[in-house]
This record gives C-alpha cells, sequence and structure tokens, in this order.
C-alpha cells in the first residue's frame, strides 16, 4: 500500500500539478483502492472531498462549487453521467481520472504503473498535520443546505486515539490486533472513513471492504473469514434480525456488534443481543462536526438503548430549552468542546457561528446523561432528517419543492420510520390555480390531488438521491411560522401525528 500510494502521488504531482491546499473529489463505492488515493492526494498536501456515488449531476454541482474542487476521480459506474455535469460547470476532461478503468480517462491503475519507477522521487509535503484541512466533509449542520465541513488532519488523528483509548478502557473486545471487521459502511461517509477504516488499521486489525453492502452476502462473508466485528447501521441492523436467513448462519465468531449514524431504539440493541447472543452490543455516536465519534459503547454492562459514554477528552453540557444547564437526568441540547472539532464550515460564517459556539459545538440533539455518564439520544432539536445514517436537509427539499409550478409554500419534516430512521413528509400549499384543479364543484378531487403529488414527488426525485425521497404529501391551506418567518415544525409533526392516530380508527 505505500508503494501504490507513492506512485500514485508521483503522477498526481507530475501529470495534474496536484500540491498544497488542492481539493480532490472522490467519488466511488467503496474500494480497496479508495484509501490509497486519499494518501496520496494528503503526502502531496492536499485536500480530499468525498462524494456519494448516488448524487444526482445537482447535488455533484453543488459539491463541486462548495469545496471548489478541481480534479476529479470518478468511478467507472458514474462517471458517464457525472462528466457532461463538470464540463458544464466549466471543468476540463483532462481533469477527469477513471476508477475502475474507462476507454476515455486515464485510470488510477494507469496513473500507477506508469509512476511506479518514479515514486521515491516525489518528497511528502512536510507540513501536514496542525490545523491543516485534510478532510471537506459534507453536512447540513444546524439548518439549511449542505456545508463542508474543515475537518483537520489533526481533528481526525485526535478522535482515532479518542476512540483507542475507550476501546483500550473497556479491554479491546472487538477492536484488538488481529481482529476482523466486516465493512459495510462507505467510505465517503465520515464514521465509514474514520472509524470503519483509519480506526481499525490503527489498531492493527483487518478489514474486509465490500463494494456494496449486501445482506447474504454479509452473512456469507461472517462465515467465511470468521469476522469478529461488525459496524452497522439501524435498517442492516433490523434486516439482521428479522431476515429468515440470520438463521441458517452460524454467527459465533462475532465479538462485537456496533450500531450508529442513527438513532438505535433500546428495541433494537435488545433484538440484535437476542439474535446474536455471543457478541457484545453497542453503539457509537458522533457527527462529523467532531471529526466523527463522541461517545461509544462498548463496555459489557451499558443500559440498553445508551449511546454509550463520552469518549476521552470531550466535554459536554446538556442546555434545556430555556437556555439553563439541565442536571443529570434531564434532557437537553448536546453542546460538547472536545480538540477533534473542525475548524467550521467552508466560506460559511453565518452557518459556522451558529454550530461553533464560544469552543463549544452545538449538536443539534435532545439527550440525557445520567449519572454513570451512560448518553441517551432522543431526538434531533435541530430540523436535519437521518435517512439509513444519512443526513438529509428539508431545506434542500423545500428548496426542490418551490422550484415545482404549483408549489406556493411548503415545509418539511422528518417521520418515524421502522427499517429508515426517519423519513422526510412534505406539507404543501398549492397555487390557487392548482388548488382550484383539485377542489372542482368545492368537492375534493382525489383523482387530480394524486396526480399533482405525483408530478411534484417526481420532480424532486429527478433531482435528489433516493435516499431524500419524500415519502409523502399532505395538502395545507398554510404553513404554521413564527412571526420571523422560521416554520413551526412541531405543530407539523403534531399534524401528522393526529392524521396518523386517525387513520388507525
Amino acid at each position: 500500500m505505500r508503494s501504490r500510494t507513492a506512485a500514485l502521488a508521483a503522477a498526481l504531482h507530475s501529470h495534474y500539478g496536484i500540491g498544497d491546499s488542492d481539493v480532490v473529489m472522490i467519488c466511488s463505492p467503496n474500494h480497496v483502492d479508495y484509501p490509497i488515493i486519499v494518501w496520496a492526494v494528503h503526502s502531496l498536501g492536499g485536500i480530499v472531498t468525498l462524494s456519494n456515488p448516488r448524487f444526482t449531476k445537482y447535488e455533484i454541482a453543488q459539491q463541486v462549487r462548495l469545496t471548489r474542487a478541481n480534479l476529479f476521480i470518478l468511478h467507472t459506474s458514474v462517471i458517464d453521467t457525472l462528466s457532461p455535469e463538470l464540463t458544464q460547470l466549466g471543468m476540463s476532461t483532462s481533469r477527469i481520472i477513471s476508477f475502475g478503468g474507462h476507454n476515455q480517462y486515464c485510470s488510477v491503475e494507469d496513473l500507477v504503473g506508469r509512476a511506479e519507477h518514479r515514486k521515491n522521487t516525489i518528497k511528502p509535503f512536510v507540513k501536514l498535520g496542525g490545523d491543516r484541512i485534510a478532510l471537506l466533509a459534507l453536512s447540513s449542520g444546524t439548518t439549511g443546505t449542505p456545508k463542508a465541513v474543515q475537518l483537520t488532519h489533526r481533528g481526525i488523528i485526535i478522535n482515532i486515539l479518542q476512540m483507542a483509548a475507550h476501546i483500550a478502557r473497556s479491554g479491546n473486545e472487538g477492536f484488538a490486533p488481529g481482529d476482523l471487521i466486516l465493512h459495510t459502511l462507505p467510505f465517503f461517509h465520515v464514521a465509514g472513513f474514520v472509524l470503519g477504516l483509519h480506526l481499525c488499521l490503527f489498531l492493527h486489525m483487518s478489514v474486509i471492504i465490500t463494494e456494496q453492502y449486501d445482506f447474504l452476502r454479509m452473512l456469507e462473508d461472517v462465515v467465511r473469514f470468521d469476522v469478529t466485528t461488525l459496524l452497522l447501521v439501524p435498517p442492516q441492523a433490523i434486516t439482521l434480525c428479522k431476515h429468515p436467513a440470520t438463521k441458517y448462519f452460524p454467527l459465533d465468531s462475532v465479538k462485537m456488534i456496533l450500531m450508529g449514524a442513527a438513532p438505535v431504539p433500546e428495541e433494537l440493541s435488545r433484538s440484535v443481543a437476542a439474535t446474536v447472543p455471543g457478541a457484545r452490543v453497542g453503539q457509537v455516536y458522533g457527527l462529523t462536526e467532531v471529526s466523527c465519534t463522541l461517545a461509544m459503547t462498548v463496555r459489557k454492562h451499558s443500559l440498553p438503548g445508551s449511546a454509550g459514554q463520552l469518549l476521552p477528552g470531550i466535554e459536554a453540557r446538556v442546555v434545556k430549552l430555556d437556555g439553563t444547564l439541565a442536571n443529570s437526568g434531564e434532557r437537553g441540547e448536546l453542546y460538547i468542546k472536545t480538540p477533534s472539532a473542525a475548524l467550521g464550515y467552508l466560506d460559511n460564517v453565518k452557518g459556522t457561528d451558529e454550530t461553533f459556539c464560544n469552543n463549544w459545538i452545538r449538536t443539534g440533539d435532545e439527550v440525557l446523561l445520567t449519572p454513570d455518564n451512560e448518553l441517551f439520544v432522543f431526538d434531533r432539536v435541530k430540523d436535519v432528517i437521518k435517512v439509513k445514517g444519512f443526513q438529509v436537509a428539508p431545506a434542500e427539499l423545500e428548496g426542490h419543492l418551490l422550484g415545482h409550478p404549483v408549489v406556493l409554500d411548503v415545509a418539511i419534516i422528518g417521520i418515524p420510520h421502522q427499517y429508515s430512521g426517519q423519513v422526510p413528509f412534505a406539507f404543501v400549499v398549492l397555487r390557487e390555480t392548482a388548488k382550484r384543479r383539485t377542489h372542482e364543484d368545492g368537492d375534493e378531487d382525489h383523482q387530480a390531488a394524486a396526480e399533482l403529488k405525483s408530478s411534484i414527488l417526481n420532480h424532486v426525485s429527478q433531482r435528489t438521491a433516493s435516499y431524500k425521497k419524500i415519502s409523502g404529501i399532505k395538502f395545507v391551506d398554510s404553513i404554521p411560522k413564527t412571526p420571523s418567518g422560521k416554520v413551526l415544525r412541531r405543530a407539523l409533526r403534531a399534524t401528522w401525528e393526529k392524521e396518523r392516530q386517525k387513520a388507525k380508527l
């Protein structure tokens, strides 16, 4: 890996001029060479931004503008779709590299081969570390559309050391040298990149990399390779518990199952423990703005539903809605202070000031801390919706909805979903002409309403990744707002819950 990293770095420098603070976008599913690309860019003093291969061309364009990326390494599965969009943004096709081979573009493998004899001619960038930016990761922050979080080399390394120290205090169960983790999380997600990859390599574990998650393949690999550790998002854990095939695969080798990237109900933790009784079951909780992780459950006697204990070096306070500090056992919003904190959001002073407050980071999560330092996460104070562990900003979807010609006003809320954790739901105010179409002669025209909803949903789905799919629409006369114009999402959640209860009758 060192040799391939050095060769690729030499090629990126000599052929593309990559050096200090250049931003390289990687858009690819998991691949064994994925970390090699990252390390090659870092060794030249460059910055990486990791993109979801399920992003639409609109979302890719937004990320390019946010991060100012100037070199693009695209997997063959997305290159034909995304390269025309990049050229429309003014990028030359000569700045596109294929990941996996392509007739039109130079590939990562080609570059490694060409530069193998020159790999020792490029000296590593000597100013790494400190507050130099390593990764521009997308996050929705406290509110609004995606922002580019400036994660530093120092912050990522500190977070890895925090996790390693926390795990060591608990006996390294499932994270000891020689243990084997099956990597099901995508590298473009900060949890997969920092925890699933870099922490495990730092702890001298072996990592099985899967390009795409497949449940039955996962079970087969656990048995075939005697996997000791699984890192799952809640939907994967639900499948593990409910799929009829699970009982046919002996999972005795598994010593640790960690769940994270989205809230984990207590019932799910209990179900996973019953399904794999030989494994210790826990949670990992964090956010992009702290480089990955805030708390982990790795000890044997954590309370069911607990998100774990705060990592070493992290200070926390819980603030009630009235701004006063909560006592132990009281709910409130979690504020944290950690040396692994990001520098803020790139070119976004307002967003940075809203989330990074006098060295404290507002998590936007409603939590409870017990006297034994157990952390329980209940709900998101901020409006960002977490679907299968991925962040979905209501403002982004609202922007797309408002682009439809019949939509006058709109608000998005997150509603509970058994498989995905949460899914977006839309309240839509129609323009008068559209209202008349759905209420002929004063009575509701259900067919016309259904056609309009379908048209609106298709409009959004064409512009967003599949996990951002809006689960449903309710037409309303107005959106409840404060005098200052802020949407009262709690009122909308109450409306949705009332409708749900009525539907049960």
